[in-house]
């Protein structure tokens, strides 16, 4: 078997991408993941999860509200936004009391990032206070969340080996899986989005294990407490563990999964309970009831968690708009899904232990797209993000029914879903790559922020500038992107000619390169891209802080 059938080779390739790029920007303090990482800090220093507060002062005769940050630096404002001030006197009245600060984000990110920093800090690697906060970004990422992340990755490999695919379209999965979905972009910031999913997945894949009869408990005990571990990751996952709770009732070997299934999920939601009731003072409030600012409560406190009702245009938004749709930046994800839903049998041609969780994939994803629809205010929510960011949690089980439908199609559906994958990898990693976090105000994302940038030879912080090769990180990373493509194209073992060989790879790369002219051309697609403006661009370039201009990566 070649190197590149190898879904273990695979995986390494994608981690290997994983550790080029470093999207990371001071500049921009990005609160969707530096108030994760604050707390991190806070829990590795000194056991607490509050990253500031808020304290009244004196001053001729007047009290002045003020606000000290983790350094114990005094502002006049909030130091970051998406953050709780629960106030001492009980009120929910955030913008004029006193009292702690906290992250208005589910608590799992900085769990997991908090041991690797106390170990770094412990062994001089981390310096203290403000100076250390970029290396502790890189430290919290690496450590406490890609590691993690490989784990879930390793659940997909043996998902998939178990749904009976061969070892060569595994191992194009794990490409398109790892580079061509939001996994790509979110699997390396310290935010818990698409490591939800993975969770899910992974704790689905133990309670397999579980069912086999060796050790059922302590499998079942590990898959309750993982897929469980997804809320504390993002909390609109419980939808999904849902989805997971309802396939145990309903699997006939739920009297061998629910003892150790139930202990697990409970030993989770009673450690969030406990969280919540340390920082909200409710085990059944989050930060979301004491948003600190009104930008924020305008935009987020509507409803449970933005829901506040049906909204088709979200649906339609999530889906094909230019900046965040599923459609335009992960083509194969959206195949995939229209496979399984027109071909019912694509499910059901796994072996009969895997049919019922490959249901409970769907049945996620189906919850997801109800929860996106749901969503009001859901333009100012998913702003500066790569992608759908509230699809996050289901891009894992998305890709394991676009991997499952993609082996399982004919010939030229294979060679259409490699395509299609191929213009995936290509996309997300070319966003990924331009920009940490695309601005909102970009009605296409690869045309009015990807091509200028990178066309200029910007890109984010990345391994070339370790070695004093900044003016090539470019072509470094394009290379890698290349290489990616011919993995998935390469012609897959059993053509008995070479016009049968080529004719598919020949056909897949043609639709990437077709799908990258289309996406990018300012007319090719519905509310297509501006020109870029100038101004605009010097902003990017500015606070990119990456190729052009910087000669080590912090």
């Amino acid at each position: 078997m070649g190197i590149h059938q190898r879904p273990l080779s695979a995986l390494a390739f994608v981690v290997l991408g994983m550790l080029y790029v470093f999207p990371y920007s001071r500049s921009l303090n990005n609160p969707n993941e530096r108030t994760r990482v604050l707390q991190a800090r806070a829990l590795a220093d000194s056991g607490s999860l509050a990253i500031g507060e808020v304290y009244r002062q004196k001053r001729r005769g007047r009290s002045i509200r003020r606000v000290r940050d983790l350094y114990g630096r005094s502002h006049r404002d909030l130091f970051v936004n998406d953050v709780a001030v629960v106030c001492v006197d009980g009120s929910r009245k955030s913008d004029r009391c006193s009292g702690p600060i906290y992250p208005a984000k589910a608590p799992g990110a900085a769990l997991l990032a908090a041991p690797p920093l106390a170990v770094a800090a412990r062994l001089g690697w981390l310096e203290p206070g403000p100076a250390g906060e970029e290396r502790a970004h890189w430290i919290a990422r690496y450590f406490g969340l890609v590691l993690p992340l490989i784990g879930c990755l390793l659940a997909f490999i043996g998902w998939l080996r178990r749904a009976g695919l061969r070892p060569d379209r595994i191992a194009k999965g794990v490409i398109a899986a790892g580079l061509g979905t939001q996994i790509f972009p979110y699997g390396i910031a310290a935010v818990g989005h698409v490591l939800a999913g993975g969770c899910l997945v992974a704790g689905v894949y133990l309670l397999m294990r579980a069912g086999d009869g060796r050790k059922s408990f302590l499998w079942a005990l590990a898959g309750g407490a993982v897929s469980a571990f997804a809320v504390l990751l993002e909390y609109h996952a419980a939808i999904a563990v849902l989805c997971v709770a309802v396939w145990v009732l309903l699997t006939g070997q739920r009297r061998r999964l629910m003892p150790g299934y139930a202990v697990g999920s409970l030993i989770m939601a009673g450690s969030l309970g406990a969280l919540h009731q340390k920082m909200f003072l409710s085990p059944l409030r989050t930060g979301h009831y004491f948003l600190a600012s009104a930008h924020n409560r305008a935009g987020q406190a509507k409803g449970f968690l933005g829901m506040d009702g049906l909204h088709w245009e979200s649906l339609r938004d999530h889906m094909v708009d230019p900046y965040m749709g599923l459609i335009p930046l992960m083509p194969w994800l959206a195949a995939g899904l229209i496979i399984c839903v027109v071909g019912r049998g694509v499910l059901r041609a796994a072996p009969t232990a895997v049919v019922g969780a490959n249901r409970a994939l769907f049945a996620m994803v189906a919850m997801y797209l109800l929860f996106i629809s749901s969503l009001g205010e859901y333009r100012w929510m998913n702003g500066w993000s790569i992608g759908p960011r509230y699809l996050g949690p289901a891009m894992f089980p998305l890709a394991l029914l676009g991997v499952q439908a993609w082996a399982r199609t004919g010939q030229w559906g294979r060679s259409v879903f490699t395509g299609l994958a191929i213009a995936s990898v290509w996309v997300m990693g070319s966003i990924t790559g331009a920009y940490p976090s695309p601005p909102d105000t970009a009605g296409n994302v690869l045309a009015e922020v990807a091509y200028p940038l990178l066309s200029e030879g910007y890109m984010v912080r990345n391994a070339a500038l370790w070695f004093g090769h900044g003016e090539l990180s470019v072509y470094f990373f394009g290379a890698y992107l290349f290489v990616a493509a011919l993995w998935l194209a390469w012609p897959a073992p059993g053509s008995r000619t070479w016009a049968g060989r080529l004719a598919g790879p020949f056909l897949a790369l043609a639709l990437g390169c077709s799908w990258m002219a289309l996406l990018g051309a300012p007319e090719g697609v519905p509310n297509g891209a501006r020109k870029p403006d100038k101004r605009h661009l010097r902003f990017l370039k500015k606070t990119l802080e990456g190729a052009k201009g910087f000669d080590r990566q912090p």
